[in-house]
C-alpha cells in the first residue's frame, strides 16, 4: 500500500494514494463510523458493513456485489473518530486500518484527514478540504452556517432528499455536506440532481469567496 501524506493547510492532512481500492479499503470504516446512516457513531465489523452495503446501497441493490471501492473516490474524517479504532473497540483491525492509525499515533489537538487517490480531480479534493475546514477553523464553519441557513426551504429539501437517497450520509451530517456540495459541486448539483435556482447559486457565489478565502490562509 502506497501513499503520500502532506498537510495543505494547518491541522489539515491530505493523503494521495496510488490505488483506489488501498484508499477505500482503508478509509471505509472510519468514514462510515462518522457518516454512515445506519453505523454512524457504532462499532462494526467489516463483514457486518459489507454485507449491510450490498443489500442497501443503490448499485448493490441492482447488482447483488459489494461496490463500495467504485462508488466512492473521496474521503474525510475529523481526528476524533480515530479515538474508539486505538481503544480497541474496533478490533480485530485490518493491516490498512493499522498502518493508518500509525500514520497519526503521535498528533495531538483538533485536526482533519482527507485521503485521495492518483491525479485528484480538484472538485474532489476542494469538497473534502471544504469539510475539513468547517471542522477546524471555528470563523468558516459560523459563516457557512449562517449561509446554510439562508438557502431557500425548498431548495434545501432537494438538497436533503438527495444526500438521503444517496445512501451514504446520516441526516447528522446534512448541513456540513450541504455547504460542501454547494460551495464546491454546485454545477454538477444542477446538471446531475436538477437541484438549482437563482436564489441558491447566489449562496454559492457567497460560499465560494468565504472557502477562497479560508483555503489560503
Amino acid at each position: 500500500m502506497i501513499f503520500k501524506i502532506e498537510e495543505p493547510i494547518k491541522n489539515i492532512f491530505h493523503l494521495n494514494f496510488d490505488k483506489k481500492k488501498d484508499l477505500c479499503e482503508t478509509f471505509m470504516r472510519f468514514q462510515e463510523h462518522f457518516e454512515s446512516p445506519e453505523y454512524r457513531g457504532k462499532f462494526f465489523s467489516i463483514k457486518e458493513y459489507k454485507a449491510w452495503y450490498r443489500k442497501t446501497s443503490p448499485k448493490g441493490k441492482k447488482t447483488g456485489r459489494f461496490t463500495y471501492n467504485q462508488d466512492w473516490s473521496g474521503f474525510n474524517i475529523p481526528s476524533y473518530i480515530l479515538e474508539p479504532f486505538k481503544e480497541g473497540k474496533f478490533n480485530p483491525l485490518s493491516k490498512k486500518e493499522k498502518i493508518f492509525l500509525k500514520e497519526f499515533g503521535n498528533i495531538e489537538g483538533k485536526f482533519y484527514i482527507i485521503g485521495t487517490y492518483g491525479s485528484t480531480n480538484l472538485d474532489t479534493l476542494d469538497h473534502d478540504i471544504a469539510h475539513a475546514l468547517f471542522y477546524t477553523d471555528p470563523v468558516y464553519n459560523k459563516k457557512m452556517k449562517k449561509l446554510v441557513a439562508s438557502i431557500p426551504a425548498k431548495d434545501l429539501k432537494k438538497i436533503h432528499d438527495h444526500l438521503g437517497s444517496s445512501g451514504g450520509y446520516h441526516e447528522d451530517v446534512f448541513e456540513d455536506e450541504t455547504h460542501a456540495y454547494i460551495t464546491i459541486n454546485m454545477p454538477y448539483m444542477e446538471k446531475k440532481h436538477g437541484i438549482t435556482s437563482e436564489e441558491l447559486w447566489s449562496v454559492h457565489k457567497k460560499m465560494q469567496k468565504v472557502f477562497q478565502k479560508h483555503s489560503k490562509s
